[in-house]
């Protein structure tokens, strides 16, 4: 079994996962459980220090092989440390010729640092008025900085709305993380309330939208995905901007958001959960759920092919309308996000299931 102790650069953007133990058959299992909680913090690097794991070259080629191709997917650079002996077996390996190994720490760091190309913004945001406009003016100089100046009006926005968020109702101290991965531009915020946020849904979905000053509805209009999650100190709230819509991004940046598209179709209803799309609304139980705009397209997608495996691929393309060779993570943090919302985590009854190595399938819960 796999052990790690995981440390956090937020100045350059590196987590130093060290690990110990044996590579046994349960040592991917392991390894995949420690690289996904460092990816779901969108770092710019990851080091990997195996220097106390002992395994077969062979099996661990595989992993490590595996582990780096889903990082990559989602715009994260991923390298290994390992013991001279080691690394020769790897590089003995089909899988392991293609490994970002090192002999140190050191190297790996360097790498990732100076040349890796450093599209990493950090800032630790004291609970007062002018924390806002700071958050707001660093955000639209890190998109300038990074050759994407059509998105700083988007960036700036979502920066100062979710940091003024934190402030107000998180009080303390609040961390604005920007990155640039990809296709995709992130921007998180870390609080330490445990208070989590909700989309205010207005009573009239397709009446006067723009007019709401509900900062998180902004968020909702600019962003291409939006969610927030727990964390053992509090929550992170999140946004995604994708990097190549350039027509959206325009409009973003003239302060005229496209409002979204009417839906269309009968409604839905699969077990005890009914959505209608020509109202918005959607009810699980008898009670209602409220979702972000992109949440809502994910639950009608899945809804309406209800008991179908759906790949990652299919739901960038046709929910997030991305590449299918874009980074995955968006898709993740969605389902993750809708599974809360349906009070998925940890239910023995769940809507949601994912089908390993294949994609997601929503059904009716067993029991019913």
């Amino acid at each position: 079994m796999l052990t790690s102790l995981v440390e956090h650069d937020w100045l350059d953007g590196v987590w130093l996962a060290k690990l110990t133990g044996d590579f046994t058959d349960t040592g991917h299992v392991d390894l995949r459980r420690i690289i996904r909680k460092c990816l779901a913090d969108d770092p710019a690097a990851i080091v990997v220090d195996l220097v106390d794991v002992t395994s077969d070259g062979g099996v661990l080629a595989t992993a490590l092989a595996t582990e780096q191709r889903r990082a990559a997917n989602q715009g994260i650079a991923l390298a290994f440390v390992l013991r001279a002996q080691i690394a020769e077996e790897l590089k003995a390996t089909i899988m392991g010729r293609h490994l970002a190994v090192f002999p140190t720490v050191e190297a790996a760091r360097f790498l990732a640092v100076h040349l890796v190309p450093r599209r990493w913004l950090h800032l630790t945001l004291e609970s007062q008025p002018q924390s806002v406009a700071y958050a707001r003016n660093q955000a639209g100089a890190a998109c300038l900085d990074w050759g994407v100046p059509w998105l700083q009006g988007a960036a700036r926005l979502i920066a100062s709305e979710l940091v003024d968020n934190a402030i107000r109702h998180g009080g303390g101290v609040a961390e604005l993380t920007v990155s640039l991965q990809r296709e995709l531009l992130r921007i998180r915020v870390h609080d330490h309330s445990e208070h989590l946020p909700s989309l205010r849904v207005p009573a009239s979905p397709w009446g006067d939208w723009q007019d709401s000053t509900s900062g998180l509805q902004r968020v909702d209009a600019y962003a291409t995905a939006w969610g927030v999650r727990k964390v053992d100190d509090g929550k992170v709230v999140w946004a995604t901007v994708r990097i190549h819509d350039t027509a959206s991004a325009k409009s973003r940046l003239e302060g005229q958001p496209s409002a979204p598209s009417r839906p269309s179709g009968h409604a839905v209803a699969v077990g005890d959960m009914v959505l209608d799309p020509a109202t918005r609304l959607v009810s699980l139980d008898s009670r209602a759920i409220q979702l972000s705009s992109h949440e809502f397209e994910l639950l009608d997608y899945l809804m309406r092919r209800a008991g179908q495996i759906v790949t990652k691929r299919q739901l960038l393309t046709d929910v997030w309308r991305l590449p299918d060779d874009a980074a995955s993570g968006v898709v993740d943090d969605g389902i993750r996000s809708l599974r809360e919302k349906l009070g998925d985590e940890g239910s023995a009854l769940p809507y949601l299931h994912t089908v390993p190595g294949l994609g997601v399938r929503l059904t009716p819960p067993v029991g019913d």
